[in-house]
């Protein structure tokens, strides 16, 4: 359901049960005024996986602002980024 920690899912459905995610840490931000694809590939989702480590991603809003971030556990972050 991807809300992660948050369990959204889970606790609505009543199915309580002790996470069992590895603590993660994401960076992201938005930008606009990008140029972005355009024909077929106008307003995909892209994902991307950086191996071993985490996984990033591309989403173009319908308003023009774009949202990057990238995702990895808290000590592989850590150690790529800081």
């Amino acid at each position: 359901d991807c809300s992660g920690f948050g369990r959204v899912l889970p606790r609505m459905w009543n199915l309580e049960a002790p996470p069992c995610l590895v603590p993660r840490t994401a960076c992201f931000t938005m930008f606009e005024g990008e140029e972005r694809p355009t024909g077929s590939e106008e307003g995909d989702i892209w994902c991307g996986i950086v191996p071993d480590v985490g996984w990033c991603w591309t989403i173009p809003f319908s308003d023009g602002r774009t949202s990057v971030g990238f995702l990895a556990d808290t000590k592989r972050y850590a150690a790529f980024f800081l």
